[in-house]
């Protein structure tokens, strides 16, 4: 048995729920413990056990997936001015989902940006009151 980390591990997770290798690439750096997280794997897990019963290849499964980023809107040009489909999009639309559904749900990526914003808030104000003092 060879030694993973938990990154690898999530990967190999979302590959089987049928996510496709750039997916889950990007995917396997956000914990699975994120609420909208579970609404999308179990969406995707749901679609590909679908197409698996309808017998539908690897090929055109891919073929869907990157059908279904272009007609959500889900990509990005790269500074070559190619098409990249762009994974966060999909995630960010996930979690205002989910943030619809539970609008007491706080973002936990914005309450660390939050925290930080008032550290240097106290810092700076505590700098001004002991150059004032001296």
């Amino acid at each position: 048995m060879a030694f993973r980390t938990r990154r690898q591990e999530r990967y190999v997770a979302l590959r089987k729920k049928g996510f496709l290798k750039f997916e889950a690439n990007d995917l396997s750096k956000v914990p699975f413990s994120t609420p909208y997280m579970k609404a999308l794997i179990s969406e995707r897990n749901q679609k590909h056990n679908a197409a698996s019963k309808r017998k539908i290849s690897q090929t055109q499964w891919e073929q869907s997936i990157k059908l279904m980023y272009f007609d959500m809107k889900w990509r990005t040009k790269t500074k070559s001015g190619n098409i990249k489909y762009d994974v966060w999009q999909m995630l960010r639309e996930f979690e205002e989902q989910y943030k619809q559904k539970h609008p007491q749900y706080q973002s936990p990526w914005q309450k660390k940006r939050k925290g930080w914003k008032d550290f240097v808030s106290k810092v700076e104000k505590t700098l001004q009151k002991q150059e004032g003092q001296q």
